[in-house]
């Protein structure tokens, strides 16, 4: 069997337990507190299940980090979007992993009772990567593929990675010629500013986007976009404004003329987007963006059902960190009080 399909079983197979693993765990917490059938599970602590889903909910995000689909060789005629990002971006497995042990924290709160199992599972569809979001849309135009960070075992769940063999930098501009498109999110890293210096030569500039999401507080981030405009301009015919403003999203034309390009995801445009019958909600915010590249995502017919439910799937996920936010700060409330107590004795 192929390399790449093995893998792909090897995630599959891990998230399948692992959802199997948060349900049965589910499942056990409800026998234990409500009973079915007139059985009733006794014996076992509640905290027991909500270690269980916990596990589970790790188990779900740590599948695709360990057996992430590693590309068979790129060839020349083959379709791909080539994703390019500072490395540090790449830590924030730590946060998905956390995000999936909530799970445990739902599960042991109880409320699975009745139309409240559905939340069981919504933190194993949160994302907490740009670029997952990425790999759901541009995957419809080719393969989605970044370079992998050299010796590192677990794999950012998103993009499949391309380790460098010999020369990275011939691999990367082989990659940028080939690329229908190339995205690139800015940082400070010498990598990435030297894979920016190089776009001029081997990428169309109408082929281009900059994802201009800077980290940090506004000062923080007005300084990253300076640093940003002023090495670009250094090595591009473009002039950037001084101010970023509310874009995310910078574009360029043949003549390297840029343009800046909001997302679809103001609180109007997303009603339209949920009653929408020819996208999902997931996709149609990046729809600006596509426009301007030229580029149509498959349409699909008759999906008001599947926006639904993936608004229904938001909301849930909004509510589920809402109570997660709520039992931390109960705990944290509980302890400090309980610390006051014993100081004030």
């Amino acid at each position: 069997m192929h390399r790449l399909f093995q893998n792909v079983t090897r995630t599959s197979l891990t998230q399948g337990i692992a959802i199997l693993i948060v349900l049965l765990a589910a499942v056990a917490l409800d026998l234990t507190r409500w009973g079915m059938f007139g059985f009733v599970l006794t014996g076992i602590p509640l905290w027991c299940f909500g270690v269980v889903a916990a596990a589970g909910g790790i188990l779900f995000f740590l599948g695709p980090m360990l057996f992430g689909s590693v590309p068979p060789a790129i060839k020349t005629e083959e379709t791909l979007v080539l994703y390019l990002r500072p490395f540090e971006l790449d830590a924030r497995n730590f946060l998905q992993l956390i995000i999936g042990a909530s799970t445990g924290v739902v599960v042991y709160i109880g409320l699975l009772k009745g139309l409240w199992w559905p939340l069981t599972f919504v933190p194993l569809i949160i994302k907490i990567n740009r670029e997952q979001n990425f790999q759901d849309v541009f995957t419809s135009f080719g393969k989605f593929v970044t370079f992998g960070k050299p010796q590192e075992w677990l794999k950012p769940i998103g993009a499949s990675r391309v380790y460098e063999q010999e020369d990275w930098t011939q691999e990367v501009r082989h990659f940028m010629s080939l690329a229908r498109v190339v995205i690139i999110r800015p940082g400070e890293s010498q990598s990435i500013r030297w894979e920016i210096e190089q776009l001029r030569d081997f990428v169309p500039p109408e082929r281009i986007v900059f994802y201009l999401q800077f980290r940090g507080w506004k000062k923080r981030k007005e300084r990253a976009y300076q640093s940003f405009r002023n090495h670009l301009q250094s090595h591009a015919p473009t002039l950037l404004p001084t101010q970023l403003g509310r874009a995310r999203f910078l574009l360029f034309d043949h003549s390297w003329r840029p343009h800046f390009i909001e997302e679809a995801n103001r609180p109007s445009q997303l009603v339209r987007q949920l009653f929408s019958r020819a996208g999902d909600i997931a996709k149609d915010n990046m729809r600006p963006v596509l426009k301007a590249l030229n580029l149509d995502l498959p349409v699909q017919h008759n999906n008001w059902l599947n926006n639904l439910t993936t608004g229904g799937l938001w909301l849930g996920a909004l509510f589920s960190v809402g109570l997660v936010v709520i039992a931390v700060l109960i705990a944290a409330i509980r302890i400090i009080a309980a610390l006051t107590l014993f100081l004030l004795k």
